[in-house]
């Protein structure tokens, strides 16, 4: 809370303005106890989509910086490439 982190980053990552012009499928991997990327925040990102464009698959009981130890991680990005 102290740090003034919006005069200190640069790079907006704006996504949800882009979203729209995504073609490609995309995968959206949601940790349910994210308390850096709100899982609120990740489902606007998938409102942003066209329909059929983005899937969401939620990691139940992971947070942000241990999602890739979910079980399920290296699987659900395999399915999604091949």
């Amino acid at each position: 809370p102290w740090i003034p982190v919006t005069l200190l980053a640069r790079d907006r990552f704006e996504s949800a303005k882009v979203a729209p012009q995504v073609r490609a499928p995309t995968l959206i991997l949601v940790a349910t106890d994210d308390t850096v990327v709100r899982p609120k925040h990740a489902m606007a990102l998938r409102a942003a989509f066209e329909p059929g464009i983005a899937r969401v698959v939620e990691a139940q009981g992971f947070g942000h910086n241990d999602l890739q130890l979910w079980p399920a991680y290296h699987a659900h990005i395999a399915k999604f490439v091949h």
